[in-house]
Formats: C-alpha cells, sequence, structure tokens
C-alpha cells in the first residue's frame, strides 16, 4: 500500500512537472516571438530613418546646386569689372586686351586687371 501510493504521487508529481514544463515552454516561445517582432520593428524603423536622411541630404545637394546655379547665373549677369578677378574667368596678361563678350561695352575691354588684395572703387569701375 504504501508502496502504491508513494508511485501514485510520483506519477501525478510527473503530470504536474510536464504541465509545468509545457507553460515555460509556451512562455518562453511566446517572449521569444515577441524580441523578434521587437528587433525587426527597431530594424524597419532605423531602415526608414535612414531612407529619411538620405532624401533630405538629396533634396539639400538638389538645393544648394540650384543656389550655386542662380548665384553662378547672377554672377555671369553681373558688369564685367565686377567679376573680372572672381574667379569666374582668368584676369588677361598685361598688355592683353581682354577677351569682349557679348553684353561688354568697347571701354572695358583694355582696362587693367586688379591684384589680389586691392580693392576697386565703384566709381572706377562704372566709369
Amino acid at each position: 500500500m504504501v508502496l502504491r501510493w508513494t508511485a501514485g504521487v510520483t506519477r501525478m508529481d510527473r503530470i504536474r512537472n510536464d504541465a509545468i514544463r509545457q507553460k515555460f515552454v509556451i512562455i518562453i516561445i511566446i517572449i521569444i516571438i515577441i524580441i523578434v517582432i521587437i528587433i525587426i520593428i527597431i530594424i524597419i524603423i532605423i531602415i526608414i530613418i535612414i531612407i529619411i536622411i538620405i532624401i533630405i541630404i538629396i533634396i539639400i545637394i538638389i538645393i544648394f546646386n540650384s543656389v550655386c546655379l542662380a548665384w553662378w547665373r547672377l554672377r555671369e549677369k553681373m558688369p564685367e569689372p565686377r567679376r573680372v578677378c572672381f574667379g569666374a574667368r582668368k584676369c588677361p596678361q598685361p598688355g592683353e586686351k581682354m577677351p569682349a563678350t557679348r553684353r561688354e561695352n568697347a571701354r572695358d575691354q583694355g582696362r587693367k586687371c586688379p591684384q589680389p588684395g586691392e580693392k576697386i572703387s565703384v566709381a572706377t569701375e562704372r566709369f
């Protein structure tokens, strides 16, 4: 009687332990699935942020290029005396006549080029 009772208790304990183990396994699997889903969501968010940053950089580059182009065109429209040594063109050598553009007047062609650091007064530029 004693042996059977103890054997019965151990069988019940095994059944209980198996049920507890199954619950733990299910809980662990659920936790792992949740962690994997969270990691996937974080990766997707990071990818979206990177794509947004790349788009912003491209937009900034496009705006900067258009501003530069507009500024360059503005420089092209400016009168010759102001952009002569601005970097758009090389200064002519002494005695060499400046290449005339369509907009230049004849009086601007033989003008001397200022040296670096030399200021040009607006009055002498215009007349």
